[in-house]
């Protein structure tokens, strides 16, 4: 009778219907942390209207094997972003996300930028070389990361991500779990 609101329409006032998943899940509008640049050719707009569900804690930018990026002083009539990105220390992300208010320990961080899942091709490499990894030990032990292995094209509103890699293959999403660091 009342699957418009999740079958609880006491907890969710949802007159239209598209507040939650199929499976009831609250929905929330937009990226908790956007870090792309504010410029015509930029997927700042596709970040904001992105929908994911309230257990998720998500950041978006650009980024690669190395880092994420934050852009700053981008001329809004641009077309281009390219050398004008400062990398954010897997730390200082962690710190920015831990201060958020819509943060808890317990939600999965999804990360919507570019190769930040990525490790390394050398199959001796220190597996800390991913700095999804990295990310998931400064936010503490058990904490959960997911990351793109490969480019990310984030939908809009709750259409699809396409996640692909450098040879054009499917790439994915892969969880990353917060270990105990040394002192």
């Amino acid at each position: 009778m009342f699957a418009y609101a999740a079958n609880n329409p006491v907890r969710y006032i949802d007159p239209d219907g598209r507040e939650v998943d199929k499976y009831g899940r609250k929905l929330i509008k937009g990226v908790d942390i956007n870090l792309n640049p504010k410029n015509k050719e930029s997927p700042y707009e596709r970040a904001a209207s992105h929908l994911h569900t309230e257990n998720t804690f998500v950041v978006a930018g650009h980024g690669n094997r190395n880092g994420i990026y934050e852009y700053f002083d981008i001329d809004p009539n641009s077309t281009s972003h390219e050398g004008k990105g400062v990398r954010i220390s897997p730390k200082e992300l962690a710190k920015r996300i831990k201060g958020h208010p819509r943060f808890s320990s317990d939600k999965t961080v999804i990360l919507y930028s570019c190769n930040v899942g990525k490790k390394s091709k050398n199959k001796d490499s220190d597996p800390t070389d991913c700095y999804a990894q990295q990310l998931a030990d400064e936010l503490g032990e058990g904490a959960k990361v997911m990351a793109p292995d490969g480019y990310i094209t984030v939908g809009y509103g709750n259409s699809s991500n396409k996640i692909e890699r450098d040879d054009k293959t499917p790439g994915s999403m892969k969880l990353y779990l917060g270990r105990v660091k040394d002192e």
